[in-house]
C-alpha cells in the first residue's frame, strides 16, 4: 500500500519508470480482484494523462494472471523502439520545437548532435508533440497545446506526434482518460499531424485510425 501512495504522489516521472512502479504496486494486490480494480481506478485518478498506465491496468484486469501480465507489460515497455525510430526519422540538420518536456526528444538529441531545440515556432522546422495518450483519431496533450499546434500549422511547420508503446487506447478508454484529465488536458485531432512515430515505426497520417493492442476493460471506461 505504501508503494501505491508513493505512486499517487509521483509527478514528472518518465513513463517507463512510472509503468514499472505502477506494475510493482498493482502486483501487490493482484490476487484480490476488487482491490485491484480500486487500485487501478485510484492510480488513474492521480495520473489521468498517462495512456500507458491505462493500458497496464486494462491488461491486468482482463488477464487470467494479473501479476504475470504486469511484468509482461513492463518488459514490453522497456523494449519499445519509439525513441530509436524518432532518432532515425529526423532530417539533418533540423530544429525541433516542443512545448513542455519530451523524454523521447531528449533521448534522441543525445544521439543526434545535428538535432537542435527551436526556441520558438519561427525558429523551428518541426513541431513535436509527445502525446500522453492516443485514441483512434485523437491525442491527449496538456491544455493549451491545441493553439500551439494551430500556430505551428499556420506557420507551415511539419507536425509530428510521438505515441509510444501502450499509449494508444480504444475509443472508450481514450474518452474516459480525456474526461479524467478535465481542464488539465486537451484533445488534439490526428488529422492535424503529418507523421506519428510509435513502436511500429513512423507512419504518415492518411486518415486511417491508429491501432491499439490495449484490451477493453469495462471497469475503466
Amino acid at each position: 500500500m505504501e508503494r501505491l501512495r508513493y505512486l499517487a504522489r509521483a509527478n514528472d516521472v518518465p513513463q517507463q519508470l512510472l509503468v514499472e512502479e505502477a506494475a510493482a504496486a498493482l502486483a501487490s494486490v493482484a490476487h484480490e480482484p476488487h482491490a485491484l480494480v480500486m487500485a487501478c481506478r485510484q492510480m488513474l485518478i492521480h495520473h489521468p494523462m498517462s495512456g500507458a498506465l491505462v493500458a497496464l491496468a486494462a491488461r491486468m484486469l482482463t488477464s487470467d494472471d494479473a501479476r504475470q501480465e504486469a511484468w509482461r507489460v513492463v518488459d514490453e515497455v522497456h523494449s519499445d523502439l519509439s525513441t530509436e525510430y524518432l532518432i532515425d526519422s529526423f532530417p539533418s540538420p533540423t530544429k525541433v520545437f516542443v512545448s513542455g518536456w519530451s523524454e523521447h526528444l531528449h533521448a534522441a538529441m543525445a544521439e543526434r548532435p545535428d538535432v537542435y531545440f527551436g526556441t520558438n515556432l519561427d525558429d523551428a522546422d518541426i513541431f513535436l508533440v509527445d502525446a500522453a495518450a492516443g485514441g483512434p483519431h485523437w491525442f491527449l496533450a496538456d491544455d493549451g497545446m491545441g493553439q500551439t499546434l494551430a500556430d505551428a500549422r499556420a506557420s507551415g511547420l511539419t507536425c509530428w506526434a510521438i505515441a509510444a508503446y501502450g499509449s494508444v487506447l480504444p475509443k472508450s478508454l481514450f474518452d474516459a482518460a480525456a474526461a479524467r484529465a478535465g481542464d488539465k488536458g486537451e484533445v488534439l485531432e490526428l488529422s492535424d499531424f503529418d507523421l506519428v512515430i510509435g513502436p511500429d515505426g513512423p507512419q504518415r497520417v492518411t486518415g486511417r485510425p491508429l491501432g491499439s493492442s490495449c484490451p477493453l476493460a469495462a471497469e475503466l471506461a
